[in-house]
């Protein structure tokens, strides 16, 4: 339905539970999202082991792994509420096939302004000279709370959120 509805000019956000329209509708993304390169927005919460209790059919440990593969897909794992508003807003100034995985709900603002949100660049969050954090999605809050403790021992640690899983960012990661 997405990819008729983005072939008709629309612009169609799919949102549910990340299994249930990531790997169950894989050949659909592939074919009809993909292929043809359409500006479809596949929102998936929920992701990782964040439904657990509810069984094997609502765990999504593969999702990234497995849309990677496919072409023109780009991949973007927001670490919060924030960067979950910008990623949707540049998902549709990009007008491509797009996966945001989120977690379950409830992660906490990081950014107290917006940042300079673009898919396929990082974004600086702590600036650190002896070691750097390249987080992804979620994990930024523990991350940050990493980099404090390492600075407690004396070692300055900077963060990075790397929400954009595809493409990489490879001019920060040196490439």
């Amino acid at each position: 339905v997405a990819s008729g509805l983005a072939a008709s000019g629309l612009r169609p956000i799919t949102y549910t539970i990340t299994p249930f329209n990531t790997v169950r509708c894989l050949e659909q993304i592939r074919l009809d999202i993909c292929y043809p390169n359409l500006p479809v927005i596949v929102v998936g919460t929920g992701a990782g082991l964040s439904y657990a209790g509810l069984g094997a059919t609502h765990h999504s440990m593969e999702d990234i792994a497995i849309l990677r593969t496919l072409p023109n897909m780009h991949i973007v794992c927001p670490a919060d509420p924030v960067e979950v508003r910008l990623a949707v807003k540049d998902a549709l100034r990009l007008g491509r096939p797009t996966y945001i995985r989120l977690g379950k709900k409830g992660e906490p603002v990081i950014h107290e302004a917006d940042p300079v949100f673009t898919i396929g660049r990082g974004i600086m969050v702590r600036k650190g000279a002896d070691v750097a954090i390249l987080s992804v999605g979620n994990m930024l809050a523990p991350a940050l709370k990493s980099a404090e403790q390492l600075q407690q021992k004396g070692i300055s640690t900077q963060v990075v959120s790397l929400h954009t899983v595809k493409p990489l960012d490879d001019e920060l990661l040196g490439a």
